[in-house]
C-alpha cells in the first residue's frame, strides 16, 4: 500500500509541484516513506536478532543504534504527519479560505517534526547496546523517563488529538447538513 502512495504521490508532484507542496500530498509521500522505514527497521531488527551472533560486539552495537534510532524516529515522524493531515483538513473543512493562504505550511511543519523527530529519539543513539541476542536498551531511570516521554510524544498526543479534529469536522459537517437542508 505505501508503494502505492509513493508512486501516486510522485505523480502529482510531477503533474503539480505546488498542490504536492501545499495540500496533503507531501502530507501522505513522506507518510508512506516513514511508514516503509519502520516496516523494514522491524524487520531489518528480527533478522539481526537471529544473525547477530555473525557480527563483531562493535558492529553489533552499531546497527542496533541505528536499528531502533532510525524505526524510533521514522514512527513519530509518521505520527505527527498523520496529525498534521487531520489539522489540515480541520483547516480546509473549517476555514476553506484560510487555508488557501497557507502557503507551503505542510512542508515545513513537516520539517519541524522531522527536526523533533531527530532530536527526540537520538537519546537511543547513546542507551542501546548490541548482544549475542539481539538490541538491548539500558534500563536506568533515565531511559524508563525516556520511554514515557516517547510514549507521550508519539503517541499520546497525537493520537488524542486526531480523534478531536475527526469529531470537530464531524460536528461541522452535521451543522452544514441542517443549513443546506433548511435553505
Amino acid at each position: 500500500m505505501n508503494l502505492f502512495v509513493i508512486y501516486h504521490m510522485q505523480i502529482l508532484r510531477r503533474r503539480d509541484k505546488e498542490q504536492f507542496r501545499n495540500g496533503i500530498g507531501i502530507c501522505l509521500f513522506v507518510m508512506a516513506i516513514t511508514g516503509l522505514v519502520t516496516l523494514f527497521t522491524l524487520a531489518f531488527n528480527f533478522v539481526f536478532s537471529i544473525c547477530a551472533p555473525l557480527f563483531s560486539p562493535t558492529a553489533q552495537t552499531i546497527l542496533c543504534k541505528v536499528i531502533f534510532f532510525t524505526s524510533h524516529a521514522a514512527y513519530s515522524q509518521s505520527m505527527w504527519v498523520w496529525l498534521l493531515m487531520s489539522t489540515l483538513r480541520y483547516i480546509a473543512t473549517r476555514k476553506p479560505l484560510q487555508y488557501t493562504t497557507l502557503y507551503r505550511l505542510p512542508y515545513m511543519a513537516m520539517t519541524s517534526t522531522m527536526i523533533g523527530s531527530i532530536v527526540e529519539n537520538s537519546y537511543l543513539l547513546f542507551v542501546v547496546e548490541g548482544s549475542d541476542y539481539g538490541c538491548v536498551l539500558d534500563q536506568s531511570i533515565a531511559t524508563r523517563v525516556y520511554k514515557i516521554f516517547d510514549v507521550i510524544m508519539s503517541f499520546a498526543i497525537p493520537t488524542l488529538l486526531i480523534p478531536c479534529y475527526k469529531s470537530l469536522l464531524i460536528g461541522l459537517m452535521e451543522k452544514r447538513k441542517k443549513w443546506f437542508i433548511v435553505s
